[in-house]
């Protein structure tokens, strides 16, 4: 007899579907659709599943790293935390903070070579007109001084005393003072490219003549006076020397003393530098004319 075929089984996931092995797994009678879908012949879906996850081994839970104690880093305007975070600069009415302890500062521009002169940034820095006073303040104490002096000398010789030193000293002083006031340095290179207002300078000279005239004016009536007989040497000093004329020249100098730097700086404003070689071109048109008439 021959074998009889064998018995007809239906997948238990696919019921309509005949089955073509048992799963290894759980035993039950899978399908060919069973054997696509788990991608393994002796397994079906289920029993591959669960044989998949139980190979992969178990996450591992994150682990914070510890964390220390300094500071964190910055980085030109940019902080970065231990954290991971990065930190930008505020923005203050929209302009960058700039770190209170950045010590780096820009190259003085032209416009601020008159204040580098006023000192640190850390103090107060005074107005570029009083630092000029200042160093214009001995020029013309130098030039009052020289001017009393040398009048003093010569009331010593000559026992007597002349208005003119004051006439003088006003002319003198305001000149010294504006020049003073653009001192060069030793490169020859102007501190300052202009003198200050001409109020300022006619204000300080004045202030040199209140302070030294009165002076010069008793020691030159100690002078005249001394080894004389007269009575009251006073009176007979002020009938000299502070007539009608004498009043005049005292005035004139407090005058001029305010006005000269009024004219000095109208004339360094038209003054013009000269042109180079002038003398010599003009010479050698003069040359040239005379051999020209010569020639004729």
């Amino acid at each position: 007899m021959e074998a009889s075929p064998k018995a007809w089984r239906a997948c238990y996931r696919h019921p309509k579907k005949p089955a073509s092995r048992d799963c290894a797994g759980c035993g039950k009678p899978i399908c060919g659709d069973c054997i696509k879908e788990s991608g393994d012949p002796a397994l079906c879906p289920a029993c591959k599943e669960e044989a998949t996850s139980g190979d992969k081994a178990p996450e591992a839970s994150p682990v914070e790293p510890p964390r220390s104690e300094r500071s964190p880093l910055t980085v030109s305007e940019v902080t970065i935390h231990d954290d991971g975070r990065v930190e930008a600069p505020r923005k203050a009415k929209g302009k960058a903070e700039v770190p209170r302890d950045d010590t780096t500062t820009a190259p003085p521009t032209t416009a601020e070579e008159e204040r580098l002169v006023a000192g640190p940034s850390t103090q107060a820095r005074p107005a570029p007109t009083i630092k000029q006073l200042e160093a214009a303040l001995p020029y013309g104490l130098m030039a009052a001084i020289g001017i009393l002096g040398f009048w003093l000398i010569l009331a010593l010789i000559r026992h007597s005393w002349t208005q003119w030193a004051v006439f003088i000293m006003g002319i003198a002083v305001p000149w010294a003072l504006t020049r003073g006031s653009t001192v060069r340095k030793k490169a020859g290179l102007r501190v300052w490219k202009s003198p200050p207002h001409p109020a300022w300078i006619g204000l300080l000279s004045a202030g040199i003549m209140l302070a030294l005239v009165p002076l010069a004016e008793f020691l030159a009536y100690k002078i005249v006076s001394q080894g004389t007989d007269i009575v009251n040497p006073g009176s007979k000093f002020m009938s000299l020397y502070f007539d009608s004329a004498g009043i005049f020249f005292v005035a004139s100098g407090f005058i001029l003393a305010f006005g000269i730097p009024y004219v000095l700086r109208i004339g360094e404003g038209r003054r013009t530098p000269p042109e180079p070689g002038r003398f010599r071109t003009r010479v050698t048109k003069v040359f040239k004319g005379i051999s020209r008439k010569v020639a004729k």
